[in-house]
């Protein structure tokens, strides 16, 4: 697999996690105790996919034999052999669409904490209180920190990304609010400077759509090429973030370019239309005997 061809998920799990869920391997063999790296941190050379990897970085190619590593700004990572392919797990909960995933086996005393998916059937809540009971009689000292429900997990992750994303997105409407009171506060200047100038035109029969014109032209051109600027490469970064398969799909992504350049450009004409139309209804007779 070429360095940056696709980013995709990967996991560490026991030697007999396909086996304890009950996902049989569908090609090749599954992780056995010669393919566990001897110490922690060590290299471990085998890896499991999923058929979601074979489809979308494969192209449906064998995978059995194939060799992958990882690049991400760094060095690559040594390499890894496939040695078996598993259906789709749900490795990426918040979009299923990108499911690539790759598994690694753990080494000795490498998992501290374990995280389990179990089919609980019509009340997982009661099976919740069941598995702590059943967990505590096996060992005092085993402590399940919390059940959750496999369709409530998907929502837990996104609400700690819109946690995470709340502080850029409000430094973001500071600095759109900010520049438009400096347009705003520009403008008005401009128009109390132009005053006597557009009183003369008016007095020589100029239209309003002209005198506004005259006097909007500069801050709209500013902000038609702020916006551009700024939609372009808002669009380049989400482009790649797309790419992420953590992240939410490319429409998505489109739809946030859209809505964050049309509220710009919205507060910014807005900010240029208050000066103008204060400046339409500048009166000849008092702006001369002022000037």
């Amino acid at each position: 697999m070429r360095p940056g061809d696709l980013l995709v998920a990967h996991s560490t799990v026991d030697v007999d996690f396909f086996r304890d869920m009950g996902r049989p391997i569908l090609e090749g063999r599954e992780f056995g105790s010669g393919d566990l790296p001897q110490d922690r941190g060590a290299h471990r050379e085998a890896a499991i996919v999923n058929t979601t990897f074979v489809q979308q970085v494969l192209g449906g190619r064998n995978p059995i034999g194939r060799r992958i590593r990882y690049v991400s700004g760094g060095p690559p990572t040594p390499w890894y052999e496939i040695v078996g392919v598993v259906g789709p797990l749900g490795v990426n909960s918040l979009n299923p669409r990108r499911d690539a995933g790759v598994y690694h086996p753990a080494a000795p005393g490498e998992m501290d904490q374990v995280g389990f998916i179990i089919d609980a059937g019509d009340d997982p809540a009661a099976f919740a209180s069941r598995l702590r009971a059943l967990a505590a009689e096996v060992d005092s000292r085993a402590m399940i920190e919390r059940a959750v429900p496999l369709s409530e997990l998907a929502k837990l992750e996104r609400a700690g990304l819109q946690y995470l994303a709340l502080a850029p997105v409000l430094l973001a409407l500071v600095a759109v609010f900010l520049s438009a009171a400096g347009l705003y506060a520009l403008l008005s200047f401009t128009v109390a400077q132009r005053a006597r100038e557009i009183a003369v035109r008016v007095a020589l029969g100029a239209r309003p759509r002209h005198i506004g014109y005259a006097i909007g032209r500069r801050a709209t051109l500013q902000l038609a090429l702020g916006v551009g600027l700024g939609g372009a490469f808002s669009a380049w970064v989400l482009a790649g973030l797309a790419e992420d398969p953590t992240m939410i799909q490319a429409q998505d992504m489109t739809i946030v370019v859209l809505g964050a350049v049309a509220g710009t450009a919205l507060i910014g004409v807005f900010a240029c239309l208050v000066p103008t139309l204060r400046g339409l209804r500048v009166q000849p007779v008092e702006a001369l005997a002022e000037g």
